[in-house]
């Protein structure tokens, strides 16, 4: 493991492989050439753990739909996402792979069944278990919330396990004898041949003021969904236009899967279905929800949607989270150390972290230990955004400290999205059967207008499609028409389904490693 600050300025490191992003793709691809024969380079921006500093990169600008702040909903440091994630897992659906006639632009280049294998291989590298989401062992149904003569939704498992990647593999990736972990490398802009077929180098930065440049016989852009067309928008050493964007396609489609509390229904001493709560087995929980059935979204023309149960009255188990309280965050990473006689690292910056909200830090604290009683319940909906080429990544006016530009998210909603949502919800208020809750009720108690959040999972904004001018990548996820240069992870998403993303991240990343293996 490399400080890259320490690198000479002007030097050039040399490898088979660069990959530019440690979280779970970027992982998944490294453990992949373990004690391989060919050089590895796993550049991370951010550090061991979350630094000041590191974060304000993520800073950027925000139009259109309300979006939470940049900075807040990704982190740079080893094991990206997998430092604060819930853990939700679940595979997409085998619709969400097809071509839909009342889905634009829909259609995945291979289907659920021939990711299966790799979707086998990620529950190992996320210690989930064995690969099946079929009804476990014991578990009652949810037949009791929803008329018995409905069928428009059926049930659905999740498997629930929050592995942090730095943590788990960072000393397998540390003792491999082929690879080098470079922390603080930020990655800047690539380097292309004059002909814009072959990346030659990354250019790379560092807080520290140094400057260095890797160069390889292959690349892998694992850096997110925002990240990742931003390098590619931001290479314009030899086309203005940047780097695999000759059909104007790097950073549009940008979808996020759609968050929705509906308001809370009182219990009055009730209790809502055991189904609906997460049940531990070992190191992972199972969860129930309820999905939209196949037939459903095909009769009604619908996108993807599915709804699971919370605890309104408990912080830690709504739809939402509770990343975005970078004070809660930092309190743990200060008890945590102290409470086994070590001093916590950044000491300063956490506490400081702490004081900016320190009443809903401890209150997320509190409820951490002290278990919220079931007072009532809210429904949670996860929904399909719809491919939409207007909703796009931009490059801002302004610049960071390195000089590049920032990033701008456009997020836009289509009408598509909206109708979908007000139909759906239309068909669970018909069937529900939950005491004090019918559709009369439901109808006065869901008023007003759709409160939309996005749930952070940044899809769609290098997607693949074989053809080039309706994707970035193609089915193996290299940019089309430059040899050596790949994608990983949510980016390259045609279509975004319901279903967390994750586990397909892996997945993904895991077809691609076995692909520049063969190159290999």
């Amino acid at each position: 493991m490399i400080d890259s600050r320490r690198i000479a300025p002007g030097s050039n490191v040399e490898a088979d492989l660069c990959i530019v992003g440690a979280g779970p793709a970027g992982i998944a691809i490294a453990r992949e050439f373990v004690n391989h024969p060919a050089r590895i380079v796993l550049l991370e921006s951010g550090s061991t753990s979350v630094r000041e500093g590191n974060q304000l990169l993520c800073r950027g600008s925000i139009s259109g739909n309300s979006y939470p702040p940049l900075h807040l909903c990704r982190r740079r440091v080893l094991g990206g996402s997998t430092s604060y994630w819930g853990g939700w897992s679940r595979p997409l659906d085998g619709i969400d792979f097809e071509e839909r006639s009342w889905v634009p632009y829909s259609g995945w280049p291979f289907t659920r069944e021939q990711l299966n294998a790799e979707y086998a291989r990620a529950h190992a590298i996320w210690n989930l278990g064995e690969y099946a989401y079929d009804s476990p062992p014991g578990a009652e149904s949810s037949e009791t919330f929803l008329k018995a003569t409905q069928n428009s939704f059926e049930d659905v498992f999740f498997k629930v396990n929050a592995t942090r990647f730095g943590k788990a593999y960072r000393e397998e990736l540390e003792k491999a004898p082929n690879l080098r972990l470079m922390l603080h490398a930020n990655v800047l802009e690539i380097e292309m041949d004059r002909d814009q077929k072959t990346a030659l180098s990354v250019t790379v930065a560092t807080l520290a003021g140094n400057r260095f440049s890797v160069s390889a016989r292959n690349f892998v852009l694992a850096a997110g969904g925002l990240e990742n067309p931003r390098i590619l928008l931001a290479s314009r050493g030899v086309r203005e236009s940047g780097v695999g964007n000759e059909n104007g396609l790097v950073g549009r489609f940008f979808a996020d899967h759609l968050h929705v509390m509906l308001p809370r229904i009182p219990l009055n001493g009730r209790q809502p279905p055991s189904f609906f709560h997460p049940r531990p087995t070992g190191e992972v929980s199972v969860r129930g929800g309820m999905a939209l059935t196949e037939d459903t979204r095909r009769r009604e023309k619908l996108l993807g949607l599915a709804i699971t149960i919370h605890n309104p009255d408990n912080p830690h188990d709504v739809v939402h989270p509770t990343y975005s309280n970078l004070g809660y965050s930092s309190l743990q990473a200060l008890v945590r150390p102290l409470a086994s006689g070590e001093v916590p690292d950044l000491l300063g910056y956490h506490f400081r972290l702490v004081l900016q909200d320190p009443v809903n830090a401890f209150a997320l604290s509190f409820r951490r230990v002290v278990k919220t009683p079931w007072r009532a319940f809210a429904i949670g909906v996860r929904a399909e955004q719809v491919p939409n080429p207007n909703s796009r990544i931009l490059l801002d006016q302004e610049r960071d400290g390195f000089g590049m530009n920032k990033i701008q998210l456009d997020w836009h909603l289509t009408e598509q999205d909206l109708d979908s949502l007000r139909r759906a919800r239309r068909i669970l208020e018909s069937e529900l059967n939950f005491p004090g809750c019918g559709p009369e009720k439901a109808q006065r108690g869901y008023e007003g207008a759709l409160e939309i959040t996005g749930a952070s999972h940044h899809m769609g904004t290098t997607r693949m499609h074989r053809d080039p001018k309706l994707g970035v990548v193609d089915e193996s996820c290299r940019v089309h028409d430059i040899r050596n240069l790949y994608v990983a992870g949510s980016s390259v998403f045609p279509t975004s389904g319901w279903v967390p993303p994750s586990l397909t991240i892996i997945a993904l990343a895991l077809r691609l490693a076995d692909c520049l293996k063969r190159s290999f």
